[in-house]
């Protein structure tokens, strides 16, 4: 039987045995004496503390009690204080707060799936900036080759389901390129207290981003609702979408109405599911609902992507039959 406290920690509460609650605060305790001269000292022991409850998060089952060892393991990670002053220990600090940047979803900073924001985080830029391009790749592509569009999306989806979302810790401070310890987390304490004078301008820029996001949500609405009509009312109607491949072959056009059911299912999934995606991201952009646990997105890119492939599959394999050599 062992002795428990509970505690707050990073205005958590967690439930800690009696060994890891004497351990923790003495790590504090030296946390905040070796802060108490820095002008910004009390913040950044809060923000240590922050980043204290989140790994203790990521590495506890709710409402389990936390133990000495994963106290333990933290405090390795993050490092003594002592160390930040040493001398000896400066310059492998240094190299110790750079690690390989990584390419994650940045799902804190969120609007569709992280995928922007995280390739803002990879190449040091803000987010906003990004999105704006994003937006202008997309505005271009309608003015330019109305063909691109369906692409500009389907790229996303791509990523989104490639591209790993940074959850973790040591996730988030990867992708900026900086390890997990207290140098950091006083970095970004520091850096937040002295980027007020920017945040006006970085506000201005999200607003106009927003205004961009919710016009192309729009958009999005409108083209994903217009293409679902048009090829419900074509599969109501007949065969005309199919006159789309007459220059193929006429032959081929003329029979592949007599397929099977499972090639005419394919063939229209393939072509109406990327309106469904875009109707499903105008959505999103516009009312800024969270994705269910489901992942309706990747759903709908996995049946897109098996239709697609199955059509084109059966598609050159019959039109082998009709190609005269």
């Amino acid at each position: 039987m062992k002795k428990v406290v509970k505690v707050s920690i990073g205005n958590v509460a967690f439930v800690l045995e009696e060994d890891a609650y004497v351990m923790l605060n003495n790590y504090l305790k030296q946390l905040t004496a070796h802060y108490i001269s820095n002008e910004s000292g009390a913040e950044i022991v809060d923000g240590i503390e922050e980043r204290i409850a989140d790994l203790i998060m990521e590495r506890t089952v709710a409402e389990s009690v936390v133990a000495i060892s994963t106290i333990r393991e933290i405090i390795g990670i993050l490092g003594m204080p002592q160390d930040i002053d040493d001398d000896s220990t400066i310059s492998q600090q240094d190299n110790n707060n750079k690690i390989p940047r990584r390419l994650y979803r940045n799902i804190n900073n969120k609007m569709l799936g992280g995928v922007l924001a995280g390739i803002a985080s990879y190449f040091k830029t803000d987010t906003v900036w990004v999105r704006l391009i994003y937006i202008g790749l997309i505005i271009l592509s309608l003015s330019v080759s109305e063909n691109l569009f369906p692409w500009l999306f389907l790229g996303y989806f791509i990523m989104w389901i490639i591209v790993p979302a940074a959850r973790t810790l040591e996730q988030k401070y990867a992708m900026n390129g900086e390890a997990t310890n207290l140098k950091t987390v006083q970095r970004q304490v520091e850096r937040s207290i002295n980027g007020g004078e920017s945040r006006v301008f970085d506000n201005i820029l999200y607003s106009i981003g927003r205004v961009l996001l919710l016009l192309l949500g729009i958009i999005s609405c409108i083209v994903g609702v217009t293409g679902l009509i048009v090829f419900v009312i074509d599969f109501v109607m007949g065969k005309e979408i199919f006159y789309c491949i007459s220059f193929l072959n006429s032959n081929f056009v003329a029979d592949v109405w007599t397929m099977s059911w499972v090639y005419k299912t394919t063939f229209y999934m393939s072509l109406f599911l990327p309106f469904v995606a875009i109707l499903y991201v105008g959505m999103k952009l516009l009312f800024g609902f969270k994705s269910p646990k489901w992942r309706p997105g990747m759903i709908i890119f996995f049946l897109w992507l098996s239709a697609f492939i199955y059509t084109v599959g059966i598609t050159i394999g019959s039109l082998g039959n009709y190609i005269a050599y």
